[in-house]
């Protein structure tokens, strides 16, 4: 099922990417944590191609700069998941 992601973003305080505004200014390249919660907000079916793409929206968005404390906590979180999907095993050497 392909997906999409909405480019929009929520508002108000469900919105914390503003943590990393600054330290994105400086350094572009430099990794961020972030953890979102999302929602399906369209689903198209093409009866002509039999095939189901689904677009998210973003409900609550939150960021962790780097040199936050708990970076290395959303991290751990992001391979721990990945893993238990792919079956991957991250290796101490691959840190």
């Amino acid at each position: 099922m392909p997906l999409k992601l909405s480019a929009a973003l929520p508002k108000g305080d469900r919105n914390g990417l503003e943590a990393v505004f600054d330290d994105v200014l400086k350094h572009g390249n430099r990794e961020q944590m972030i953890v979102a919660s999302i929602t399906c907000s369209q689903v198209v079916s093409s009866p002509r191609s039999d095939t189901v793409s689904a677009t998210l929206r973003i409900e609550a968005i939150e960021a962790f700069p780097c040199g936050d404390p708990r970076w290395h906590d959303a991290r751990e979180l992001l391979e721990r998941q990945r893993e238990g999907r792919t079956g991957k095993v991250r290796l101490p050497l691959d840190e």
